[in-house]
């Protein structure tokens, strides 16, 4: 989706409620994800993420103040990782003589916060923005597991190793702990103006950040089995199996993935703005290109998301704003969905 960066007018002060919403797996359907994978395979790919911010912003004379809620997923696993999972979960065996090698790593973040920033106009054409957010965090999840798995005509194997964090129980034999979090986050950027009908606006999100959980729940996972297999793919019997998962409660530090968001804006003429937009979240990179047309106070806007091959449609009449964008507009198919929406009042 465009860039939610903006140019600030240093005048009265500004008031600015906003909801996004951001949702996109490269792999399978957004409702395969919801749904243990059930379906069929749509095409390659080695991440899905799904962000949600609602926040209320006040500024004036270049400062702002904001108060938030906000929730992020980031998943990044190896194509071989959904291959299986797809498998097991439609209940498909695999074939014979085939290899899986595993890997997922996972970063989940919930946290009410509030922020304080500051816009610093070096010169005429050149502004300087930084924000430095408190969280303090409901849920998080992070660290990854990694693997392999094989098949042959005379036997299976699998390995499983990894280590992660979580806020939520995870064994049902272990105590319930709720951990707490407080942290930080800071964000930085510029806006340039180079001429009157250019403009570049540069923002990442969570350069710095630590989120300080004490008493999350730690667990090791170290599981191998080996199975043999009669020539119809019927078990003969296992071949030697570990399978350990222990739990612990530990202090550990949780780091953000940044996001990068990078916008240039061009007017041909007054009434018309052409923009491309970049972002990259984790390692996942979207690309956009954006057409609005103002009619007065009010414009209609369309964009097109090149690696997602999703459209947009943006409304705003000054005070309200409303962009929604998809790749399908079955949300069986939907790979796909954004939406943002904004109220804005001067006063």
């Amino acid at each position: 989706m465009a860039s939610l960066i903006s140019t600030v007018t240093h005048a009265d002060v500004n008031a600015d409620a906003s909801v996004k919403f951001d949702m996109y797996s490269q792999a399978v359907p957004l409702s395969q994800l919801m749904d243990n994978f059930q379906g069929d395979r749509v095409s390659e790919g080695e991440a899905a993420f799904s962000r949600f911010k609602a926040e209320i912003e006040l500024e004036e004379k270049g400062v702002r103040f904001s108060i938030f809620a906000r929730e992020d997923h980031l998943y990044e696993f190896s194509n071989s990782t959904v291959d299986l999972i797809q498998m097991i979960e439609n209940e498909i065996a695999p074939q014979n003589n085939s290899e899986y090698n595993l890997y997922l790593k996972n970063s989940t973040f919930k946290s009410d916060g509030v922020g304080i920033g500051y816009d610093w106009a070096l010169s005429e054409h050149f502004t300087l923005k930084g924000m430095a957010n408190y969280f303090l965090a409901s849920q998080g999840r992070f660290g990854d597991i990694s693997g392999y798995a094989a098949k042959s005509t005379s036997d299976y194997s699998l390995e499983l190793n990894g280590q992660y964090y979580d806020s939520e129980k995870v064994i049902d034999t272990y105590p319930v702990n709720t951990p707490d979090a407080e942290g930080y986050g800071v964000d930085l950027g510029f806006s340039y103006n180079p001429m009157d009908q250019l403009a570049i606006d540069f923002k990442a999100s969570d350069l710095f950040s630590e989120i300080n959980w004490s008493g999350i729940n730690q667990i090791e996972l170290n599981r191998s089995s080996t199975k043999l297999l009669n020539p119809d793919g019927t078990i003969v019997r296992n071949n030697g199996e570990t399978n350990s998962t222990n739990q612990t409660y530990v202090d550990r530090i949780q780091t953000l993935p940044i996001t990068y968001e990078l916008e240039v804006k061009y007017h041909p003429i007054e009434e018309v703005l052409l923009a491309v937009n970049w972002m990259r979240y984790g390692t996942e990179e979207l690309s956009e290109l954006a057409y609005t047309r103002y009619f007065g106070p009010l414009s209609i806007g369309f964009s097109y998301e090149i690696e997602s091959e999703a459209v947009g449609i943006k409304y705003s009449n000054g005070w309200f704003d409303l962009e929604l964008m998809t790749d399908s507009f079955s949300l069986e198919d939907t790979n796909r969905l954004g939406l943002y929406s904004s109220l804005s009042y001067k006063f």
